[in-house]
């Protein structure tokens, strides 16, 4: 899963966090308005009640989110699942580098092409660089996990890292 999937898991976690938060919220002033009649200091049951249904609250609100992150990560596996089963690697040419600077990070893409049983395919990803991105250049080779009449393929730049990216062309 790239950078952009996990940011998601991220802001759906953060607005999970904040309505997870008002769910707690709630159930303690409910609480409190059922049992808060009685002045003093509460009693076994009653605490229980005060304290214990808003963080079962906070927790049962977590719930949907936790079986939508189970269910997006089975889906993505079982989809790559058949590319790594019966891919096989083919030779690809690097056809073009692109580097971007913003004023907080520099990021590279990269263009990849490929041929199959000759059919002239493309995929492109993008990464942050790191201690080898000079040995990333045009008309390198970068090897490529290619599955015939799979929507992705899988290639491996120069650091050795593993990029699950779209094809074009097939």
């Amino acid at each position: 899963m790239g950078a952009g999937g996990i940011t998601v898991f991220v802001i759906f976690g953060v607005l999970n966090l904040f309505g997870a938060m008002f769910v707690c919220v709630g159930a303690l002033f409910a609480m409190v308005a059922t049992v808060g009649a009685k002045q003093g200091p509460l009693g076994g049951a009653q605490a229980w009640l005060v304290y214990g249904v808003p963080w079962a609250a906070f927790a049962v609100a977590w719930l949907p989110y936790a079986l939508w992150v189970r269910r997006s990560v089975r889906g993505r596996v079982a989809a790559a699942l058949p590319l790594f089963e019966d891919g096989t690697l083919v030779d690809g040419t690097i056809v073009s580098v692109d580097e971007q600077r913003t004023a907080k990070s520099r990021t590279i893409s990269y263009q990849v092409t490929f041929a199959h049983e000759g059919k002239e395919m493309s995929c492109g990803t993008t990464f942050y660089p790191g201690f080898s991105e000079n040995l990333l250049r045009e008309g390198a080779t970068a090897p490529v996990l290619y599955l015939p009449g799979h929507p992705m393929a899988a290639t491996f730049a120069i650091d050795g890292a593993m990029r699950i990216v779209s094809i074009r062309g097939a």
